[in-house]
């Protein structure tokens, strides 16, 4: 089966999105002041990835964030601190070697780790980290499952948000995209998409419409983006539910798109 026939109607596609989405997986990390665990989360399947250990050891009843408030324990806190940054920095370069190919990351535990676990990661991850406040310590598989599926569903929301942006605020206002169904399939006509992107309600209100748009706009390359999340409102509101980026080069009052 050839890439275009995979792609023939936004059903197909959503499947190899969600294909996609699987094979990378999510890494979700747990981290306190005495531990931290990164997982990978995967298919419905968990993955152990590796699980790090304060340097300094940590009291089981002590709490930095408690600490923090005595002045007594100020030393303790210090030493405490230099330790868990120490097995942070080590979780983070860990999770940068897992983290290719797109994969999500969800960190969750208690504040001050989470805080500094987060501080740490490098910054191209930045996209990609959501920390859930909802992950119980220590954490079941089912925990971690539902902390994974959290964090999936959050992290695509956010780019969807950047890419409804990037086409609406830049693309259309420097003419580098168009807006409505009229507009995209004139764009359609002379082979000018290089990203269409569709609304779940306009899928939804004419989907015959919606497929013959993606069948049109996979035959010539181009992506295809279902746009479920709140971005979908204000693809709605400006755009009727359908936009898309042009090629590079093309322009709708000439010139070339960036």
């Amino acid at each position: 089966m050839t890439g275009y026939e995979e792609l023939v109607n936004l059903e197909r596609a959503r499947r190899a999105a969600r294909a996609r989405a699987d094979a990378r997986g999510v890494l979700v990390a747990a981290v306190t002041a005495r531990d931290a665990r990164l997982t990978r989360c995967r298919g419905g399947a968990i993955e152990e990835i590796e699980t790090f250990h304060a340097h300094t050891p940590v009291p089981p009843s002590y709490s930095i964030e408690l600490a923090s408030r005595a002045p007594a324990n100020a030393m303790m806190e210090r030493q405490l601190r230099v330790g868990m940054r120490r097995m942070l920095s080590e979780l983070s370069d860990r999770i940068a070697e897992s983290a290719g190919g797109g994969a999500g990351v969800v960190i969750g535990g208690t504040p001050a780790a989470v805080t500094m676990a987060v501080e740490l990661l490098p910054a191209a991850l930045a996209a990609r980290v959501y920390v859930d406040p909802g992950l119980r310590i220590p954490p079941s598989a089912s925990d971690l499952r539902q902390a994974a599926q959290r964090g999936a569903s959050m992290l695509r929301e956010r780019q969807e948000e950047k890419l409804v942006k990037a086409v609406l605020d830049g693309a259309v206002a420097r003419g580098c995209g168009v807006t409505g169904r009229e507009g995209v399939e004139r764009a359609l006509d002379v082979g000018a998409v290089r990203a269409l992107v569709l609304s779940r309600p306009f899928v939804e209100r004419d989907p015959r419409s919606a497929d013959a748009l993606a069948c049109r706009a996979a035959a010539q390359g181009a992506s295809v983006e279902e746009i479920d999340g709140t971005a979908r409102e204000r693809l709605d509101a400006e755009g009727n539910g359908v936009a898309a980026l042009l090629v590079l080069g093309l322009r709708r009052n000439g010139g070339g798109c960036v």
